[in-house]
Order: structure tokens, then C-alpha cells, then sequence
């Protein structure tokens, strides 16, 4: 086990020999049955994602892509954290997590105060399952409530669990029906949870959206003296939803979105706040250590407004002929403020140009883990970026800041992963040529997010797609011709342009649709190997009038 796993999960066992740890994993689908407060240990559940082309482990604790630390060694040595294609040996990330970090004034001080749900030098997690409206304490009979949900498991209509076993609905519902409010509310009263209440229906966007929340006020899970945090203004009393969204559909299937609220529940007015994600990307064929030590990672400063690091492996620890590609970690969304630090709340959702955007990106190996995490709050305000590191095993850690917190504020952060195959289909070697695949799956997920806002075939109903889209570009990258597959939702003309880099119209095509579902193919000998847009406008109908991806040719 890596990185004093073991020491942690001995400690758990010798200091709570009496009581029970539930945790509900691919290993584990214990029901909850207890009903007794949990003081000093976590209430822990780990899913295994069972949709899209990217297995990932989601805990109720901040945790993601970590194994479940309570189970013995030998049990979770095979357990994928995150592997990529879904089915593979190939693991992509040991472990990740959430990094918040804020001034507060106490007792006349002023204070740099941080927690986070993943260390990666030792696996701790400070954050814990459950909502504040319920205490700071942990209690075992709301195991249920506080479940990691699946979607799929839930009726799409009623919201009611298909498990006869389980008796709590599903926690997202429709408030309006705007874009964002189809991406539902969290309904704190599980009486609440049902159509009389929330006439519009549960909120399910994805193939399988995951959903939990957790909080940062059990004190006794930190690191250090719980007197001596709660003389430093311990706990900042942050509330976090998490949802993550995973897809089956062809262009969306190797990313994952994770989507967070970060809402103030103390009465205090939490200054200079940071929100970042940690990762310890891992490149290796899944089962005992080794091929971490030889990883790269860079920063794609190519196009900043991609906010994206991607990572790749070297091939000398067994990696070598195993199909490895790339990963990237962007952070899709982040607040917006006005001239004083304050979140915006003046519009119902912020372009990427209104946001804070990516402030610090720091690629450090594991060697560097204990300054960055004794400082983690300066190094989360650095507001700088690595640009490249080799070799290693390696951490990435992005954030955006500062933003300030009033009470019962609310600030929105999200992240996504990318996996793509080489372009050449040998081994990464990093170049900016041979992460085009990976930069048209990232760049597909910004289009499904902010030009779709994650509503693509899910809407009233859950009918079919009626929107404009892209569903499939094929081959990719193209060589003598390019198969375009794509929904618009009338009949009409449509003009399709081929645009480089810089948005210079290099080819154009005018085409007859029908509502719903259309294909045309596109010769492409007389262009030259790069990476291009694909741009569908819809001439019929303005709301639905432009359309973007991203493709590559190679020759």
C-alpha cells in the first residue's frame, strides 16, 4: 500500500476496535442499519462508476478516484482508483481531492486557515460525510441519506429509489426550467424528495450522474492538535455538494465533470479564498507500485483558456505496449466577483471571460509534498504555474482565487478529466500534435458545458436530444475524409466550416437536414495535418445556431 496507508488504516482499527466502519464499495454493499452517533471515525462509502469508458471511485468524503482505505490491503490492491478504457489495467490517478483555504479573523487575528479532503503524502482526508444543518458530528442513522448516489438507480420520473431496500429518493430536483435549474437543488428534507413538493421532477443530466455531500467540521479527522486548530479559528464551517457527471455518448464518454458548491454555513465572512483540486496522476498497469516514478506532465500554454495540465507516462516501468495515452486536468468553471472580491450575483451563469479563471498551477513531485501541504494556503495563492516536469512521480495541483465568502454564500467550482489515445498510436511522447485527441475531448466538454450547460439528449421528459450537436467526428484524427454526425432540431439548411486555429475559414459546406439525427462526410485530402474547429451553424433557427468541435487531420 502507498504512502502510509497502511499506518493510517492500523491506527482506525486499534483506536475503534469497537465499533463498525460501514463502507459500501464494489466489495462492500452492506445496507444501512445502524442507528448510533459515529464520534471519531468516518461514515465512509465508496462507489465504483458504472457508465461511460472511465472507471472512477466516488466517496462521500471529498475523496475521488482513492481506494477505500478501511479494507485491507490485499482487498484493494487490484481496485481501480481511476482507470482508462473502463475494463483495462491501465490506472490513471492513485488518488484526488479538494483544497480550500481562506483568511478568517479570530479572536483579532487574522488567520491563513485550509482543509483538504486528500493529502497525497499519507491519504488523509479532513473533510467528513453529512450536512451541517444536521451538527458538526457524524451520525450512522443518516448513513442512507448521506449515501454516494447513482442516478441510474433512481427512477427518472418519480425520483424513487429501484432498490426496494433503499427507502430515500434521489437528492437533486428541478427548481425552474432553465438550463441551470435543470441541474436541480439539493433537497435536505428526504420527505421533500418526491413530485408533490418538486412538481418539475428529479434533476438527472448524465448517463450517470454521482451525487454526495460532506462538510470540514469533525476537527478529530485533521492533522494536528484539534486544541490548537480551534485556537486558530477552526473550522471554516464550509458545506460542499459534489456532483459528477459521466457519459455513454461517443463524444463525451473519456471525461468526467465534477461539480461542486461550496457554501459558507458559519457567520463569518471568510476572506481570500482558494479552491483548488489536488491529483496524484499515476501512470501505471494497475496492481503494486512502480511505474508512479516515470511520469511527465506539462501545462498547455499553448491555449490558456483551456486552463488544462495533461500528463502522460514513460515506458520503462512496464507501461511500455500497454496502450497508454494522456490525461488532463482542467478546471472548467470557477466564481466570478466584482470589483471588491465579492461572488457575483447578479446573472443566473458567468462565461469563462467573466471568471477568476486557472490563478496557480504547481506540477511538484512526491518529494515536495510536505511544504506544499505545510503551506498549502500560500501555495494555493501563489498564483503562478509550473510549465513542465519530468520523470516523476508527479502531483498537480490547480486553483483559482481569491474570492471572498459572506455568509451563506455560495461559489461554484468544476473540474473535469480528459483521456485520449496518441494520435500516432504509439507511445505519448507529449507533443502538442500528439495530445489532438485529448484536446477534442477537452474541448468537446467546455462546448457540453457551457454551450449546452450538460443538458445534451436529457431534457422534459428524458426525450431524446433536441438540441444542436455534434455527436461524432470519425476518424480522428482524419486522413482523406472526415464523417460528421450531428442533431439539429428541425429540417433545414446548415452550413458546416472548417476553420484553423486563428478562426480563418478554410472550407465550407451548405447541406439539407432533418430534425433529429443527420451524417455527412467531408473530403479532406487537400488540407494539411493539423488541428482544426468544425462549426455547424443552423440557418433556420438562431437559438440554435452554432455548433463547435474540435478535430485533427494527420497525413
Amino acid at each position: 500500500m502507498k504512502r502510509g496507508l497502511i499506518t493510517i488504516v492500523l491506527a482506525v482499527l486499534l483506536s475503534f476496535t469497537s465499533m463498525q466502519v460501514i463502507s459500501k464499495t464494489a466489495l462492500n454493499s452492506t445496507k444501512y442499519t445502524q442507528d448510533e452517533i459515529q464520534r471519531d471515525i468516518k461514515l465512509v462509502d465508496f462507489r465504483n462508476s458504472t457508465k461511460s469508458n472511465v472507471e472512477i471511485i466516488i466517496s462521500n468524503m471529498g475523496s475521488v478516484a482513492h481506494k477505500d482505505s478501511t479494507l485491507p490491503s490485499q482487498q484493494t490492491i487490484n481496485v481501480p482508483g481511476c482507470t482508462w478504457p473502463r475494463g483495462s489495467q491501465n490506472s490513471y490517478i492513485y488518488g484526488m481531492g479538494i483544497c480550500f483555504g481562506a483568511k478568517k479573523v479570530y479572536q483579532g487575528n487574522t488567520n491563513k486557515l485550509f482543509h483538504i479532503s486528500y493529502n497525497p503524502n499519507n491519504g488523509r482526508d479532513w473533510l467528513v460525510s453529512g450536512r451541517i444543518e444536521d451538527g458538526f458530528d457524524i451520525y450512522t442513522n443518516k448513513r442512507e441519506k448521506y449515501q454516494v448516489y447513482f442516478s441510474d438507480e433512481f427512477d427518472k420520473v418519480t425520483g424513487e429509489p429501484l432498490d426496494p431496500d433503499v427507502s430515500i429518493s434521489w437528492p437533486l430536483w428541478k427548481q425552474d426550467n432553465s438550463l441551470l435549474g435543470k441541474l436541480g437543488s439539493y433537497i435536505f428534507n428526504e420527505e421533500e424528495r418526491d413530485l408533490t413538493a418538486n412538481s418539475l421532477g428529479p434533476a438527472m443530466i448524465s448517463s450517470q450522474d454521482i451525487n454526495c455531500v460532506f462538510k470540514d467540521t469533525k476537527l478529530s479527522v485533521y492533522e494536528g492538535s484539534q486544541q490548537a486548530l480551534e485556537a486558530q479559528g477552526h473550522p471554516l464551517t464550509i458545506q460542499y455538494e459534489l456532483t459528477t457527471y459521466l457519459f455513454d455518448d461517443e463524444a463525451y464518454k473519456d471525461m468526467v465533470i465534477l461539480r461542486y458548491k461550496i457554501i459558507n454555513m458559519s457567520t463569518d465572512s471568510l476572506r481570500d479564498c482558494w479552491f483548488g483540486m489536488v491529483s496524484d496522476n499515476d501512470l501505471k498497469v494497475l496492481g503494486p507500485d512502480s511505474g508512479q516514478v516515470n511520469d511527465y506532465a506539462k501545462y498547455y500554454f499553448t491555449d490558456q483558456t483551456l486552463n488544462l495540465a495533461i500528463t502522460w507516462s514513460g515506458t520503462d516501468k512496464g507501461e511500455l505496449g500497454k496502450g497508454f495515452g494522456y490525461i488532463g486536468n482542467s478546471l472548467l468553471e470557477s466564481p466570478a466577483v466584482d470589483q471588491n472580491g465579492y461572488i457575483r450575483k447578479d446573472k443566473e451563469f458567468y462565461n469563462p471571460e467573466e471568471q477568476l479563471g486557472l490563478k496557480t498551477l504547481k506540477l511538484f513531485p512526491i518529494e515536495s509534498d510536505t511544504n506544499i501541504f505545510n503551506h498549502l494556503y500560500d501555495n494555493l495563492a501563489s498564483d503562478n504555474k509550473s510549465f513542465f516536469i519530468e520523470n516523476e512521480d508527479i502531483r498537480v495541483l490547480m486553483a483559482t482565487g481569491p474570492f471572498h465568502l459572506n455568509p451563506n454564500d455560495t461559489a461554484i467550482c468544476a473540474f473535469m478529466l480528459n483521456f485520449a489515445n496518441t494520435v500516432s498510436g504509439g507511445e505519448a511522447d507529449g507533443s502538442n500534435p500528439d495530445v489532438a485527441n485529448l484536446l477534442t475531448s477537452v474541448n468537446n466538454g467546455r462546448d457540453l458545458y457551457y454551450n449546452k450547460h450538460l443538458i445534451t439528449k436529457i431534457e422534459d421528459g428524458n426525450q431524446t436530444n433536441q438540441n444542436l450537436s455534434i455527436n461524432k467526428l470519425y476518424p480522428n484524427p482524419a486522413d482523406n475524409y472526415l464523417n460528421i454526425e450531428f442533431n439539429i432540431p428541425n429540417d433545414g439548411s446548415a452550413v458546416i466550416d472548417i476553420l484553423d486555429l486563428i478562426g480563418n475559414r478554410i472550407g465550407s459546406f451548405t447541406v439539407l437536414c432533418q430534425s433529429r439525427a443527420n451524417s455527412f462526410s467531408i473530403n479532406t485530402m487537400n488540407f494539411q495535418s493539423g488541428t482544426y474547429f468544425l462549426k455547424i451553424n443552423n440557418l433556420r433557427d438562431a437559438s440554435q445556431s452554432v455548433c463547435t468541435k474540435v478535430f485533427s487531420i494527420l497525413k
